[in-house]
């Protein structure tokens, strides 16, 4: 069965202002989704991440470097696409959005594989359960939240079914931080995993004194404290600190966690609609086990994203969890995705084939989106 259209879909949502991470204030959330169609009407979805990017950019590289290299071949002999990706980009430098083209166009094609055995995805992949461990994501800064606003907030989540809970540090000084972390852990008490995420904004002397105040505080993992490629820095802090670290949900290609596995990070954070897509992601978790460390995908955009995310780490067998974010939860009803599907800390999938989200649906949701703005 033959490829005849990738087409790509941009939204540009609007957000309150009201919460912001270490680095911004969310005003917007840009998205890019990547639609890929057989010639029996089947289509696949994927969706590439532009949280801090242009979409025009990625638009145009899907469109000029990706597309042409899958359109008019059988969906069965794509399995290529990665390595071609990859080849075409090494002298031009944009490892980055190279890895993001490909990774909306290759999930879509994961999606059309699956739909085209009648299987979900995770089994497609060799996954033996559908359910899934998740961690709730949230804990951001808003102008008026108190360290016991916080605490509040994420003892909700424990109280919705999460045993794992994360939290934002490094957007305030060292000791607001840490009353957040302890404010935190007195909220949901001692049984409740507390992950910790500073965004690559502390330096390498900054993070091992943080995490040695809050280390008494029982914290999982501290994640990106420092720049996602200072390997030498990484080599450094995973040797002295006193948390397990993790990361780092920027960086593309299975090459670079191989990278961050040999300096001793605890946890490889891929995103599978960065890093190159699925199969790049399934490889780090290969390289997780190799290496006696465990995966946790990120995902911080829309329903495709975190199903992708999902079937993936249900058929990993490193998986230690994936993000399930509180605040950006888009086109959830288009997967249907509810607040109650959490139980016990896991996520239980469908049968539905592929990544069980109807791409007509998601495309009139798009259409309504772009009429409201």
């Amino acid at each position: 069965m033959r490829i005849i259209s990738v087409s790509v879909r941009s939204v540009r949502m609007p957000m309150s202002g009201g919460q912001r991470n270490a680095r911004r204030t969310w005003t917007h959330k840009p998205m890019l989704f990547c639609f890929v169609t057989l010639e029996n009407g089947s289509v696949g979805v994927g969706e590439g991440w532009t949280s801090y990017a242009s979409t025009n950019a990625l638009r145009a590289t899907i469109d000029d470097d990706v597309a042409p290299l899958v359109l008019g071949r059988a969906l069965d002999d794509t399995g290529d696409l990665n390595r071609l990706v990859r080849d075409s980009c090494v002298m031009s430098g944009r490892y980055g959005i190279s890895a993001v083209a490909l990774s909306a166009v290759e999930m879509a094609l994961w999606d059309l594989r699956a739909q085209a055995k009648g299987l979900p995805l995770w089994r497609f992949l060799g996954g033996e359960s559908n359910h899934v461990p998740v961690y709730a994501s949230g804990g951001l800064y808003g102008p008026t939240k108190t360290p016991d606003d916080l605490g509040q907030e994420l003892r909700s989540y424990s109280e919705a079914g999460h045993t794992r809970v994360k939290l934002k540090v490094g957007g305030a000084d060292h000791d607001e931080d840490v009353a957040r972390v302890a404010a935190a852990r007195q909220a949901i008490g001692p049984d409740i995993s507390l992950l910790v995420d500073a965004h690559y904004t502390l330096s390498e002397a900054e993070a091992l004194r943080f995490a040695e105040a809050v280390a008494p505080y029982n914290v999982g993992w501290l994640e990106a404290p420092i720049l996602p490629d200072d390997w030498k820095g990484h080599d450094r802090l995973a040797a002295a600190c006193p948390l397990p670290l993790c990361g780092n949900e920027t960086l593309p290609w299975r090459t670079s966690f191989e990278r961050l596995a040999e300096a001793g990070v605890d946890y490889l954070m891929p995103d599978v609609s960065a890093c190159g897509g699925i199969a790049e992601t399934m490889a780090v978790g290969d390289i997780a086990k190799r290496h006696g460390k465990q995966l946790t995908l990120h995902s911080s955009s829309s329903a495709v994203l975190f199903l992708a995310s999902l079937h993936v780490g249900a058929a990993h067998p490193a998986t230690h969890s994936v993000e399930h974010h509180q605040m950006h939860t888009w086109f959830n009803e288009t997967a249907d995705i509810s607040g109650d599907m959490v139980c016990g800390g896991s996520i239980a999938l469908s049968d539905r084939p592929g990544l069980g989200i109807d791409a007509n649906r998601l495309m009139a949701a798009l259409e309504t989106q772009d009429a409201s703005n």
